[in-house]
């Protein structure tokens, strides 16, 4: 990974083979190779990139965090299936997103009602997700559809 490297790392809890990382380049170099999330699917030999909607200028926060729903675990796939990652702007929380996988890192959806969050947490006993920002605590467990404040 070019320029400021990778900020958020995980492994499925229930596939070693795979991984996700955050990737970022600088403000100047943006849309290069090193920018998006990234699957693994080797145990880290080699990566493929498979979430590119992302902001890359100098309001892009370094401290994107990815998540996975340890509870979605298909045993018929062999992986866990849904994956949140959390996208947070400096200086403009209110546009920081939330982007959710629930085919393993295939394809990408933002969640729609929720804005201003960049800390993210599952809970891995019930796959609830906790997300924290600037407005407080909220909690799903629906799978981020609709999300309940709870600080």
């Amino acid at each position: 990974f070019d320029s400021y490297g990778s900020l958020s790392m995980i492994g499925d809890p229930k596939n070693p083979q795979r991984a996700f990382v955050v990737g970022v380049s600088d403000a100047n170099s943006a849309h290069d190779s090193s920018d998006g999330v990234f699957r693994s699917l080797d145990g880290g030999k080699s990566w493929q990139r498979v979430l590119t909607d992302l902001r890359n200028d100098d309001v892009r926060d370094r401290r994107e965090q990815i998540a996975i729903d340890p509870t979605s675990f298909d045993p018929k796939l062999g992986f866990c299936t849904t994956i949140y990652y959390a996208q947070k702007l400096r200086g403009q929380e209110a546009q920081s997103r939330v982007f959710r996988s629930t085919d393993g890192g295939e394809s990408w959806i933002p969640l729609p009602l929720l804005k201003g969050v960049y800390s993210i947490a599952v809970c891995p006993q019930s796959g609830a997700l906790l997300a924290g920002g600037a407005n407080g605590l909220f909690r799903s467990t629906d799978k981020g559809l609709f999300f309940h404040r709870v600080l």
